[in-house]
């Protein structure tokens, strides 16, 4: 029996050692403040204690000789709350406060002398807004309520956000950097492509629906960011909580919405419009198996996008189908064209061929048959070489299917110990 507890304990902690790095690598949130009394001196020793109850996170500290604390390493999440309290002091409780990744937040608290029993309740409802003083950082946050909001073409993948921060091109340079020294980061694990180095490659995907917000900073980074000259930015991905929460999504483009490309509208037959049609589905779910424990998290995505290419290719005129094989006459510019300068274009007939061929066997029939069965009729003039070839214009139809999820499961294994997977 000893030696069996010995052995799972054994892989308990070689588990948790597998762990740690990983958990170590979450992108974060902090806060921190000064707590003073009405007079505006500090008060050492009050308690200042940080929960969320909708995640089952429980955070203590204590305000030092200057009256400072600190929570270094919080879960980003809105819904926190900030209590104070201090003996011969009325408490303060600070609700409805949100902790962004990447950020930290100065929250500042009130003492009134009093009633250890009376509390004094303020609502942070600007809680997305607050001043970075900790660093020399700059960028911004983007909260769930804007990710779900912008009209994003292809929602498989939150990349398409990047670009909508100030200091980054379409291209998607920052602040002058080469396009491939932007890092990535999702839950604090590195999901750089580098066999691409592409800005917005990034390894896994991350679904638009399960991403819980992002922070892309393009200047001053800290000394935790960043992996080369460009931006930082930093993605989480949603978890459960104490409720059950989800969604089922379904956006859908068609091709009623797009025109056709004035090349296909001056064709001769008309070429019709390209298609274009986007359905992108799917589903998330999140809630509590251990309540203040363990919480799970699932979203999946499928892009189902028909879409048509326009392409061409030159192909014989109808002249040369019918074994008349042109060409420019003398004197004339080699840029004469049937449809610009016919005056200048002659054409051999197959009795000229024929007559010309010293075996006098001329064209080969079958080898014009092949031909005329296998090359469509040109349907653009204005291409090929105008003597015996043209252009034919159509549209080549694609199928585009991927599918792409996320699990998350998170567990709080004290006050002071989580982990995900």
């Amino acid at each position: 029996m000893f030696k069996r507890c010995g052995i799972a304990l054994t892989v308990i902690l070689a588990s948790l050692l597998f762990v740690a790095p990983f958990a170590q690598a979450q992108d974060n949130a902090s806060m921190t403040g000064i707590v003073t009394d009405a007079s505006g001196a500090v008060i050492s020793g009050a308690v200042v204690t940080l929960t969320n109850s909708s995640r089952g996170l429980n955070f203590t500290a204590t305000t030092n000789g200057t009256g400072s604390y600190r929570f270094p390493n919080v879960p980003p999440a809105d819904g926190y709350t900030a209590t104070f309290t201090q003996s011969g002091f009325s408490p303060v409780a600070i609700q409805n406060i949100t902790l962004s990744v990447g950020i930290t937040r100065t929250q500042d608290a009130k003492l009134a002398v009093g009633s250890s029993t009376q509390t004094v309740e303020i609502t942070a409802k600007n809680s997305l807004v607050t001043l970075n003083t900790t660093d020399a950082s700059i960028g911004n946050n983007f909260d769930p309520e804007i990710i779900n909001e912008l009209p994003i073409s292809n929602r498989n993948s939150v990349a398409a956000l990047f670009t909508l921060q100030p200091g980054v091109t379409s291209q998607g340079a920052v602040t002058g950097a080469r396009t491939d020294q932007t890092s990535v980061t999702v839950d604090g694990m590195d999901v750089n492509d580098l066999s691409t180095g592409q800005f917005g490659n990034i390894n896994g995907g991350m679904p638009v629906d399960a991403t819980q917000e992002f922070r892309e900073t393009v200047a001053g980074l800290p000394a935790n960011l960043g992996t080369g000259g460009g931006g930082q930015i930093q993605l989480v991905t949603k978890s459960g909580t104490n409720k059950f929460h989800g969604n089922i999504n379904e956006y859908h483009r068609d091709t009623v919405t797009t025109a056709n490309t004035w090349f296909n509208n001056n064709t001769t037959p008309r070429v019709p419009r390209t298609a274009l049609i986007r359905n992108q589905f799917g589903g998330a779910l999140g809630g509590p198996v251990w309540r203040d424990k363990l919480y799970f998290f699932a979203d999946f995505n499928n892009s189902r996008i028909v879409s048509a290419l326009a392409g061409s290719d030159t192909v014989p005129l109808d002249s040369y189908r019918a074994g008349n094989i042109g060409y420019v006459k003398t004197g004339c510019a080699t840029t004469s064209r049937q449809t610009t300068s016919p005056a200048c274009i002659g054409f051999l007939t197959p009795a000229d061929v024929k007559a010309k061929d010293p075996a006098g066997i001329g064209e080969n029939a079958t080898l014009f048959a092949l031909l005329n069965s296998r090359y469509p009729h040109a349907n653009d003039l204005s291409g090929g070489d105008g003597v015996n070839t043209g252009l034919f214009r159509f549209t080549q139809p694609t199928l585009d299917v991927t599918y792409n999820g996320v699990a998350r499961v998170d567990y709080n294994l004290s006050s002071t110990q989580r982990f995900f997977f």
